[in-house]
């Protein structure tokens, strides 16, 4: 309960989220976000009760929501500048960057100052995150209240939806593989290449090297127009299954396999969050990742939960297996999607 409470609050309340928050209120509702997050922070580390740390995991994942929702649509705000790009893609490459040194850092921490370091370090970001935050809020408060936000029908947020059905339908499919991936390397590492935990954990040091190595990609991939990126990071993508599936053992080609992997993850979600941008207006931004956070939460939490049934009920590679095949069908169905609109 306590690893799925955060997930549990993204899930239920970041579709509420996309229905209040807009471009005028988004500053408001981010300052908030990041508030939730810093008070869940705190409970965590200094309390010992059951239910109160449970609910300060929830209390995160809503922070959490109105942090991604509000986030992205003030992002968006900045389409039109020459630096959107930059920006948009500085996202992602945080993620990495905490996925590369983050436990390092959290081990350290632990081990000098016990467990309660790992709940009062992210306190001390989220308050920092705060106070520079609310210095810029008032010229963000300015400009926002210039603007009226557009009453939308939510039937026609829905449908505004649809002006991407194949690439949503390609993005769930992504994140069911995902939670396979998360759910069955580890154990098919166990199994079938008797990883150490040390091992384990430089497999996914690999993947977020790989992703940041995005910054020496740019200047090719941005030549590229959005779907032959998407198509390309899905390609990139299928290194990580085949690199486990054909590699019997620890070595530098299993490290480069999962690299080249989490290039494909940076490419890929820096290329959809682009094209959600070009393809839907900053009145829409909100409501389509409010869904979007919900929707593909719960498919990838579906990869996750039918891992373990592949892996007992077939065999351990059978997740990595079913991973592979489903990213080279994604990849297939874009390009087939793509003749379709050539077609006259």
């Amino acid at each position: 309960m306590f690893l799925a409470g955060a997930a549990l609050g993204r899930t239920l309340f970041q579709p509420c989220a996309g229905l209040f928050i807009s471009p005028g209120n988004a500053g408001r509702y981010y300052l908030t976000g990041l508030g939730c997050s810093l008070v869940s922070s705190i409970v965590m580390a200094y309390c010992d009760h059951a239910i109160l740390v449970i609910s300060a995991r929830f209390v995160e994942g809503v922070g959490l929501s109105l942090f991604v929702v509000s986030w992205r649509t003030l992002l968006n705000r900045m389409a039109g500048l020459p630096g959107f790009d930059a920006v948009n893609e500085s996202y992602v490459l945080s993620q990495n960057t905490g996925r590369l040194i983050g436990p390092a850092i959290g081990g350290v921490l632990v081990a000098h100052f016990g467990i309660h370091a790992a709940f009062v370090f992210p306190a001390l970001l989220y308050s920092l995150c705060l106070l520079v935050s609310s210095h810029r809020q008032d010229s963000t408060r300015a400009e926002s209240s210039r603007k009226e936000r557009s009453l939308t029908k939510f039937s026609d947020q829905i449908h505004a939806l649809r002006q991407q059905t194949s690439i949503l339908f390609v993005h769930h499919v992504q994140f069911f593989c995902l939670g396979l991936w998360l759910a069955g390397w580890p154990i098919y590492a166990v199994a079938a290449h008797r990883l150490s935990p040390e091992q384990l954990g430089y497999s996914f040091t690999m993947a977020a090297a790989g992703g940041l190595a995005l910054f020496l990609a740019r200047p090719w991939t941005s030549r590229l127009s959005i779907r032959h990126r998407l198509a390309l990071a899905l390609t990139l993508l299928c290194a990580q299954p085949l690199a486990a599936l054909f590699t019997q053992h620890w070595s530098l080609l299993l490290g480069l396999g999962f690299a080249v992997g989490g290039l494909g993850v940076s490419i890929y979600f820096t290329s959809f969050h682009r094209l959600l941008t070009d393809s839907y207006s900053l009145e829409q931004i909100p409501f389509v990742y409010g869904m979007l956070g919900s929707s593909t939460f719960l498919c990838q939490a579906a990869g996750q939960a039918i891992t373990p049934f592949l892996s007992e009920f077939f065999s351990p590679e059978a997740p990595i297996l079913l991973d592979a095949v489903m990213l080279v069908g994604c990849f297939t169905f874009l390009a087939l999607a793509k003749v379709r609109q050539s077609l006259p």
